[in-house]
């Protein structure tokens, strides 16, 4: 969601991408994720070295972050809070943060807007259930999982699973996906692009 929302092409495999082209490989998949996820979501480099049990996790964040414009984004989120002691996720949702604590307003942003991406994905999933009359309650969300009570039996596997693919293109299509139909209405994609792309392959 990341790469979408700055402009980037999202491949496949995220973390097998960006340990090919920012580190010839050398780092495991696992390795790759951790240095990813700490990037995002404001782990030092020296709890990051602790992790991976290596000396070059300052350099391996720095490369990371400026693959995804990290700081270009965090720019814009501290600036925000500064004058609304609020951020805004990619939705327009308000989020209230600790001004004490902005090393963590990307973690917010990301994790709020790809919470708000799977609601609309679990409710387009839920509405096209019903179109094809299967007997079904939903329960609870976790996380990124809808849970739901088929009562019946679902005969239609393969059908649901091409319905499925299409819900996700519905989300994520480069050309007339969610994300970028917000990019194209967003205030702050708009604001963004009189400066510049928000991350440049």
């Amino acid at each position: 969601m990341l790469c979408r929302i700055m402009g980037k092409e999202p491949a496949e495999d995220i973390y097998s991408h960006v340990n090919n082209s920012l580190f010839d490989n050398d780092l495991t998949r696992d390795q790759v994720k951790l240095a990813v996820l700490s990037a995002m979501y404001g782990v030092s480099h020296r709890r990051l070295s602790e992790m991976l049990h290596s000396g070059s996790s300052k350099s391996i964040i720095r490369s990371v972050r400026r693959y995804f414009e990290i700081d270009r984004l965090e720019q814009e989120l501290k600036g925000t809070a500064q004058n609304t002691r609020k951020i805004f996720n990619y939705f327009g949702r308000p989020l209230n943060v600790d001004l004490s604590r902005k090393h963590v307003l990307v973690s917010h942003f990301i994790q709020s807007s790809a919470s708000d991406l799977a609601l609309i994905g679990f409710a387009n999933f839920v509405d096209k259930l019903k179109s094809l009359s299967v007997n079904f309650s939903p329960i609870f969300v976790i996380h990124d999982a809808l849970l739901i009570d088929n009562t019946g039996v679902f005969k239609n596997h393969e059908e649901l699973k091409l319905d499925i693919r299409e819900l996700k293109k519905q989300l994520l299509d480069p050309e007339d996906g969610v994300i970028v139909r917000v990019n194209r209405n967003s205030e702050f994609r708009r604001d963004s692009e009189k400066r510049g792309p928000l991350c440049e392959k």
